[in-house]
C-alpha cells in the first residue's frame, strides 16, 4: 500500500499498525508489519493499463501485488527473501510470468503445491 495524498492508518491481521504519510509505503506478511519505506508516488501512479510495473521493489511487495491478479496465492517461506529487489513490466493477464521471472533471475525456487498454492524458498 502506498499513500498518494493525506495520510492513512493501516492495521495488519496480527494487530500491528502504522500511519503512512504521502510518499510512504508498507507491506505486511506472516511476520507482521514491515518497515515503512519511501516510494516514488509519481512512478507508482504511472500505471499502464493491463500492466504490473515494478521498479526496485521488495519481493514481498511484488508477491502481494501479483496475488491480487492470480487465482490462489503465492507465499514466501524464507524471511531473507522478503527484501530481494524486483524490477520489470508484466502483463496483468499473465501473473505467473512474474513468478517465472523471479525464479529465473533471483536466488528463489518456487514449489508449486497446487495451481492455487505456490511457495517461494531460497535456492
Amino acid at each position: 500500500m502506498a499513500v498518494e495524498e493525506s495520510a492513512v492508518s493501516v492495521t495488519a491481521p496480527d494487530g500491528s499498525s502504522a500511519v503512512l504519510n504521502v510518499g510512504e509505503s508498507v507491506s505486511y506478511g506472516p511476520g507482521g508489519m514491515q518497515q515503512i519505506a519511501r516510494v516514488d508516488v509519481e512512478s507508482d501512479l504511472a500505471m499502464r493499463p493491463g500492466k504490473l510495473i515494478f521498479e526496485d521493489r521488495p519481493l514481498q511487495q511484488v508477491v502481494a501485488d501479483v496475488n491480487r491478479y492470480r487465482s490462489g496465492t503465492i507465499r514466501i517461506l524464507d524471511a531473507k527473501l522478503m527484501d530481494l529487489r524486483v524490477s520489470g513490466i508484466f502483463n496483468i493477464a499473465e501473473p505467473d510470468a512474474v513468478l517465472t521471472t523471479i525464479t529465473e533471475t533471483l536466488p528463489v525456487r518456487a514449489v508449486r503445491l497446487t495451481d492455487y498454492l505456490v511457495l517461494l524458498r531460497g535456492t
